[in-house]
């Protein structure tokens, strides 16, 4: 399958060198194409714990100062070359064989949609999707892959919320199971409790709200694109 529509599993990670390889074996072990997906990460620049997979050619890594944590996913994008990004975190673990290939399947022609598997919580039972994929068309049409805005969280609320104003909100038949400790499916660590001073700290809730405006430009330039790509496919 030389054509395969590559995808790049974007992922900061601090401090978690185990869990970090237990995801990305993860997604390798269940992929029916895993030689057409790449695993970038952004390392900050004080963390050595890395350091025994910087020679490997199994993974892309940025190392650079502590950002916010929108743009570490950001700048993973931007070092990648591949169709489709993965909103990842090193928490994440792929449960379900030919998950790349179901992926790829639930992409609309247009390549324009917000498109999740099931995380493995009381998220299953809702239509919020975690740590999901977007094409590069999205991110051409808005010009990010995430906003730039949040020290933690909403990244995927921001996903979700946009592609149901473009009603492309899409949940496809694979588990991404999302280790929360939330959910009790592990112990929180320094870099959970860092998130949620973070989260205090920045008030990123009330940041989210006063961005609606930036949402809905956001689903208006999607919606421009699906158009144009219409128009594209309308015979002359």
């Amino acid at each position: 399958m030389d054509d395969a529509p590559r995808i790049s599993l974007l992922v900061p990670t601090r401090n978690r060198l185990k869990e970090f390889e237990a995801f990305a074996e993860s997604a390798w072990e269940t992929a029916d194409y895993p030689e057409f997906i790449d695993i970038i990460a952004y390392i900050d620049e004080d963390d050595r714990s890395y350091d025994s997979l910087f020679h490997s050619d199994e993974f892309t890594f940025i190392q650079g100062p502590r950002i916010v944590l929108s743009q570490m996913w950001n700048e993973c994008q931007l070092a990648s070359s591949a169709d489709i990004f993965g909103h990842m975190g090193d928490d994440i673990r792929f449960r379900t064989n030919h998950w790349d290939t179901l992926l790829r399947g639930a992409f609309p022609k247009d390549n324009i949609a917000f498109v999740h598997g099931y995380d493995g919580s009381i998220q299953d039972n809702t239509c919020f999707g975690t740590h999901g994929f977007i094409h590069r068309a999205w991110v051409d049409a808005v010009g990010y892959f995430v906003p730039p805005y949040f020290s933690c969280d909403f990244n995927d609320t921001w996903l979700n919320d946009v592609s149901h104003l473009i009603n492309r909100h899409i949940r496809a038949e694979f588990t991404t199971e999302h280790l929360h400790p939330a959910w009790g499916k592990r112990p929180k660590d320094l870099s959970d409790r860092e998130r949620e001073n973070r989260g205090a700290r920045d008030g990123v809730q009330a940041l989210y709200d006063r961005h609606l405006p930036s949402r809905q430009n956001d689903a208006i330039k999607l919606l421009a694109a699906m158009y144009r790509a219409r128009m594209i496919e309308v015979p002359s």
